[in-house]
């Protein structure tokens, strides 16, 4: 009899774990495009984020980091004069100074400071018809990458 209890108490306890997980959680889904492709975000629960609270994160995120947009905040920092101190917001000071650690931290094979040199090779948004010379790739290796850029205070 005991040990009949025991199964007995096992299973109600199995039971009732199991219902605990299966709520009424509704689930959401929310498609969108932004930066030429599209998005798919997928939550749980009553609270979740609203398209349209998506969508304007999206577009600060692109207004920061975008490369094709020429007054984005990392478009306009890549045109500044060398040896200038030029204020850029938290997000970008923080996603510059964790992308100059991982270049330190792989030894240079990690740089998104090679920007340029993309360009010449014709992969960013203008596109060659021409091999660059190696004294163009050596120019551009010179003056394209990531330890080139100082930090101090939200300055780059």
């Amino acid at each position: 009899m005991n040990r009949s209890m025991s199964k007995l108490y096992l299973t109600a306890i199995a039971f009732l774990l199991l219902s605990a997980c299966v709520g009424s959680s509704q689930t959401n889904s929310m498609t969108g495009s932004t930066m030429g492709t599209t998005y798919t975000v997928k939550s749980v629960g009553e609270h979740s984020v609203s398209q349209v609270e998506i969508d304007t994160r999206l577009k600060q995120i692109n207004k920061i980091f975008s490369t094709w947009d020429v007054f984005s905040e990392l478009s306009l920092l890549n045109r500044k004069p060398v040896n200038q101190w030029i204020a850029v917001s938290d997000e970008l000071f923080f996603i510059l100074s964790e992308s100059q650690n991982l270049y330190q931290q792989t030894d240079g094979y990690f740089d998104p400071g090679i920007g340029r040199l993309i360009d010449l090779w014709g992969f960013g948004a203008v596109k060659v018809d021409y091999k660059p010379s190696r004294a163009q790739v050596s120019e551009m290796l010179q003056h394209s990458s990531i330890q080139h850029l100082r930090f101090k205070q939200g300055m780059v």
